[in-house]
This record gives C-alpha cells, structure tokens and sequence, in this order.
C-alpha cells in the first residue's frame, strides 16, 4: 500500500511520483520521516525500439529521498536513463528488540502485577505477529515488517482465539510498544512510522461491566459496622446525600442552614468544578437531628476535625474503615462482595458503594436524571434546567427526591422466624 505524496511538476514532462509506504494518501502523518517509495518512467531502448519503462526504488528517510529525486530528474531533464548506484547494505532494527527496551522501560514504572500481564500481552502480540509473517519463533520480526497492514492482521488473528477484552489489551500494548521503537530509528532502524490515528486501527473498547450498587438497606448493614463515630457519621452522610469522602470529611457546622418552610440544607465546600463549590443540597431532618450533637459541638468548624499533630484541619478522608465495614458486612451474608467491589476492577471503592446506592436509589423512584445529577454534585444538565426551569421548581423537585431518601436503620434487624410448613393430613 503506497500513497502519494508529491506529484508531478508542470513545468517539465517528466513523470514522477514520490510514495509513502503503508498509507493512503489522506492517511500520511505529520511528520513522517519514512520509508519512502520513489516510482519515475523513462524512455528506453529494446531491441531497437523506444519504450516507456515503469522503476521504482524504495529509500529509508527524507534525506536520502530528496537526494534520490533530484538525480533521477537531472537524469531524465537530460534525456538519459538513470542509473542507480550500487546500494549498500541497509541494517533494518529487530521489532523484538524495541519490544523488549519498551518492556524494561514500564518495569521502572509500573508494579509486578502490570509487568506480567505487559509479558503476557507481548508474548501473545509476537506469536501473532509471525504468524502473520510467515516467521519461525526464533527469527527475529523485523521493523520495516510492522506496517499498518501487518497490525490489522495480527488483530484479526488474536480475534480468532481470544476474547474482546484480550485482543484490545494486546493490539494497544503492541502499538505502544511500535511508537516507542519508532521514536527511536538510530537503535531501530527501517520501524515504519505508526498512523497518528491511533483509535483507527485499535480494535472496539469492551464496555466495562455494569456494577450492580447495594440498596440503601445493605448500605445500612455495612454502616453499623464501620469503627469510629467520625468515619461512622461520614458515612451515613455519604449514603443520605451521596456526597464523595472528601467532601463529607470538610464539612462545617455553620454549613448547615435551617430555610423557612423548606427544611434543612447545607453548602458545599468542595467539588470536581468551580460551579459546583458552594451548591446547597437539602438535607433531611432525621439526618441532621442524628448530627444534631456533632454540628453543635463544631461551634461552626469542621464536624470532623483532624488530629492535634495533623498539618490539616479536616480528618483525614480515607476509606479504610469503610472498606472493612463492607468486608464484615459480606462475611456476615447482609451484602455480596460484588455490589461494592465490582468485578473488573483491581481497586475496590467502597466509598462510592454509599454514592452509587443513593443514585440508584432515586432512579428508582422515578426521578429524573437531572435532579439526581444536581444532587449529588455531577456535572451535566440541559438546556431546559439550566435556561427555562425556575431555580425554585428545581429545588423543589430536589426537596421531594430527598425526602424519598429511607432514613439509616442504626439498629440491626431482628430476624423473622420461618414459619413451619402446612401439611396436610388426609
């Protein structure tokens, strides 16, 4: 596949065309530096009758095309045919080798765990890789091999045998891995400049997995769990307002605001967006008599305060706590492990198990979207909410979405006895 770069110059009638190797025309990258295809016709002499002759010659940088082009049109300018000299030995770089100094690279970077599956992704791109070239496992898959062309079939062939998760994981560790070798053409010689476009030849991401959050009850079963009055009454601000741990952690007593008529709400000190920094959410009246003591002890300061050695003035947001509150609340059958640390993921984050229980929730209750969003601090919205709905009919549809939020069972559930079974006698 060759795609032309320059073509021919009106001024004279010599017919020549310079190429880049492995692109269509549109597809050339900015700055490609090779290898280059250089393609003229000449007029010959064969047993005695002129002819037209098609040549080509292949060059490995801009320099040495410049160079080229600029002798084959003096020579045909000229009328003669020309004669290319004798070409010297060009050393092409071994994929395997960029590969492997990419590899060495990441473990400087990345932990054990990410290095083996680096491997395992490699050793599964090269197996591929030969195949597609025809290549022994000992030769070496050389660079100027490792063409868009050679990279869709080494794809379609892991497709053949692996799952979409795999074949993803590896193509993207394999082109990675082609970029580094090809920032490099001093130590990997002849590597054919990747496409800028990457996403155009890496196969379709899998969607993760949707997670399925725990219900508010289940919620409940882990908050009676969690050690420590701080880290307790965080989390039950989490699951009443969904609010992230570093915001529930940095609230203020005087944050709380008593509007007539309305109930409670309270301001927001932190967000992800400047617009979302001193929002104010409604709060329920049950949740803010359980903090009634914590928000009167606080003098309007932090509700949770850090240590006296502490550099901070907030109680440090670790999710800790929760994560072993979770734990001992799956040991004792209240909640799967799966609906707070989902499958798929390395990190668990049990944190936002209290944040997507919440929206879930709430969806549930029919609410609509917007008011969900707005409620628990994402950013989003449309037109109509931001334009033409009144600030007061919005915090009013916030009000009822909060007040279908179910108040914390503090108390552990009395189980109810089975009842024995009927028989019938007869």
């Amino acid at each position: 596949m060759v795609a032309t770069m320059n073509s021919k110059k009106k001024r004279s009638a010599v017919a020549l065309s310079v190429d880049a190797v492995g692109f269509k025309k549109a597809e050339i990258p900015r700055g490609y530096a090779g290898p280059w295809k250089v393609r003229w016709t000449e007029w010959v002499t064969i047993d005695g009758q002129r002819t037209q002759q098609c040549r080509s010659l292949q060059v490995s940088d801009n320099g040495a095309r410049d160079e080229l082009v600029a002798k084959i049109r003096r020579a045909l300018e000229s009328g003669s045919v020309f004669e290319p000299e004798a070409r010297a030995i060009v050393r092409v770089g071994s994929f395997d080798a960029g590969a492997r100094g990419w590899l060495a690279l990441q473990k400087t970077r990345c932990k054990p765990k990410s290095i083996k599956a680096y491997k395992e992704c490699m050793k599964r791109w090269f197996g591929a890789l030969r195949s597609v070239l025809d290549l022994k496992e000992s030769e070496p898959v050389p660079c100027d091999k490792m063409t868009r062309e050679t990279f869709s079939k080494a794809v379609a062939a892991i497709q053949a045998t692996h799952d979409e998760s795999t074949v993803y994981h590896t193509a993207r560790a394999g082109l990675v891995a082609w970029v580094w070798t090809a920032d490099d053409p001093k130590a990997y010689p002849g590597t054919v400049t990747p496409p800028r476009d990457r996403g155009a030849i890496l196969p379709k991401r899998p969607q993760p997995h949707a997670p399925n959050p725990p219900t508010l009850p289940e919620c409940d079963a882990a908050l009676r769990r969690v050690q420590g009055e701080h880290y307790r009454d965080t989390a039950a601000i989490m699951r009443t307002l969904g609010l992230r741990i570093e915001q529930s952690t940095q609230i203020h007593g005087v944050d709380f605001e008593l509007v007539d008529d309305d109930g409670w709400v309270m301001a927001i000190r932190k967000g992800k967006g400047s617009e979302l920094v001193g929002r104010k959410v409604p709060v329920p009246d049950w949740l803010v008599e359980h903090l009634g003591p914590r928000i009167a002890a606080s003098k309007g300061g932090p509700l949770f305060p850090s240590r006296a050695k502490s550099k901070s003035k907030y109680m440090q947001p670790t999710a800790a706590p929760m994560h072993a509150a979770w734990a001992a609340a799956t040991k004792a059958g209240k909640v799967a492990k799966e609906k707070w640390h989902p499958e798929g993921r390395s990190i668990a984050r049990p944190d936002h198990a209290f944040r997507g229980a919440l929206q879930t929730h709430l969806t549930r209750c029919a609410v609509r979207a917007e008011v969900i969003k707005a409620l628990v601090g994402h950013h989003g919205g449309d037109t109509q909410t931001g334009h033409y709905v009144p600030h007061s009919a919005f915090g009013e549809a916030m009000r009822e979405a909060s007040n279908l939020i179910l108040p914390i069972t503090w108390e552990e559930p009395t189980p109810t006895p089975e009842k024995p079974a009927l028989r019938l006698v007869g």
